[in-house]
């Protein structure tokens, strides 16, 4: 095992942290969020801050007094709660790791996400959104967006205010250990949208009709 090293992370140079920008460059566009969340995990060491060589090793898990082979995408699928024995073997057969394991049950929401239902309720000066459970109580407060005239003030959010704190939401997300390649695809999908949002205000101002809201 003493050709087996770790090597210090050429990414974060052994510190297991980057820069927040270095996940999540600036937009290219104005926008209304700043975000300085500090320094994030680095993703290719994990924050452990070095790295090891790769190495070919078989899995060997046991429970319910049958041995099988795996990889760590069947763990998502086997029945839980769940025990066992895993052992880990090198290409040589040699033991190198082994322990006892539990699956705990997985969690399951009091209400599934996929059951909440969104209400729409338009009125004279403002649309509102309410998110409801299957037995009609809400589960959060109403969504409310500004409906008419802005020279009589605002009544509530604008699709590109929504949008900016969604833009803010998902950058958190990115910068925290829960970063993933679908949070960053959501991300920048938000702020295209937030750039059409600006582009078509800039079309409106240079008609004069930024802020009527008689005309299309």
């Amino acid at each position: 095992m003493s050709d087996y090293q770790p090597s210090r992370c050429p990414v974060c140079r052994g510190s297991g942290q980057v820069p927040h920008s270095f996940y999540n460059p600036p937009t290219p566009y104005p926008t209304s969020i700043t975000v300085d969340a500090g320094p994030v995990t680095c993703r290719p060491c994990g924050g452990s801050g070095v790295l090891w060589p790769p190495k070919d090793y078989d899995w060997t898990y046991s429970g319910g007094g049958v041995d099988l082979t795996f990889d760590w995408s069947d763990l998502g699928t086997m029945e839980k709660p769940a025990s066992g024995h895993i052992t880990l073997v090198d290409g040589d057969g040699n033991i190198v790791q082994e322990g006892d394991l539990e699956f705990p049950p997985g969690i399951e929401p009091e209400v599934p996400h996929e059951d909440l239902e969104i209400l729409e309720e338009i009125t004279e000066d403002a649309y509102t959104y309410t998110l409801h459970n299957p037995d009609g109580s809400e589960a959060a407060p109403p969504l409310i967006f500004h409906k008419g005239s802005p020279e009589e003030g605002w009544h509530g959010w604008t699709t590109a205010h929504v949008l900016a704190a969604l833009i803010k939401h998902m950058e958190f997300h990115q910068s925290t250990a829960f970063a993933c390649d679908e949070n960053q695809v959501v991300l920048d999908s938000l702020r295209a949208a937030h750039r059409a949002t600006v582009i078509r205000a800039d079309r409106r101002k240079e008609r004069g009709v930024l802020y009527d809201w008689r005309k299309p």
